[in-house]
């Protein structure tokens, strides 16, 4: 039986609306654009969302593909044309790779660009645009993030850290891949549930 194929990816980036310098291009560039082994090689030892996807790799049951991830430090709304120019390529190597079992998405949940406003909630329904009605979505998201309708009907589960410190955040991922493929559509869990589901 071939192994399970998931995507992974993300655009994370936590939104100030009241700071007057927007998130330009430039600004994802410095912390980095991180396409496929680059992602893998930067988050593999890492504590971070996409570390708890890439540790779901299993060459025999599952393979989690790293597509591309990018994060800017906080600031302004990000530019709609950087927006823009990163979610082509994103949606791009989504399509063009596919077809998938499942897709991960590591987003903060307080993204907002100048247009589309909520962003997170823009790529999560574009993503699911690409691969389907029927391919698991799952989201794994800061505490704080907005989690609006629009984001819960795109995804198949939506999971927020549930505590302060970050040295524990790539076990909320792990979770959440497992429950992706478990959950109804639209489901919202936090990952202090999840690890006692799947515990």
């Amino acid at each position: 039986m071939a192994p399970l194929r998931l995507a992974a990816l993300g655009l994370l980036h936590e939104s100030n609306t009241f700071a007057r310098v927007a998130t330009d291009m430039a600004a994802f560039e410095r912390a980095g654009v991180l396409r496929g082994e680059q992602i893998r090689a930067r988050h593999s030892d890492a504590q971070t969302t996409m570390a708890g996807f890439l540790d779901l790799h299993d060459d025999n049951e599952v393979v989690v593909e790293p597509l591309l991830f990018t994060f800017a430090n906080p600031r302004g709304p990000i530019e709609s044309s950087a927006f823009q120019q990163l979610c082509r390529e994103m949606l791009d190597q989504l399509s063009s790779r596919g077809p998938w079992d499942g897709v991960l998405l590591a987003q903060h949940g307080a993204a907002v660009s100048e247009e589309p406003f909520n962003a997170d909630a823009y790529i999560t329904a574009r993503v699911r645009e690409v691969v389907g009605p029927d391919v698991p979505i799952g989201l794994a998201m800061d505490l704080h993030g907005n989690i609006s309708p629009a984001l819960i009907e795109a995804s198949s589960v939506v999971s927020s850290d549930w505590c302060y410190s970050w040295s524990q955040v790539s076990g909320s991922p792990r979770a959440l891949s497992s429950s992706a493929f478990r959950s109804r559509p639209g489901t919202l869990v936090s990952s202090e549930v999840l690890a006692r589901v799947l515990s």
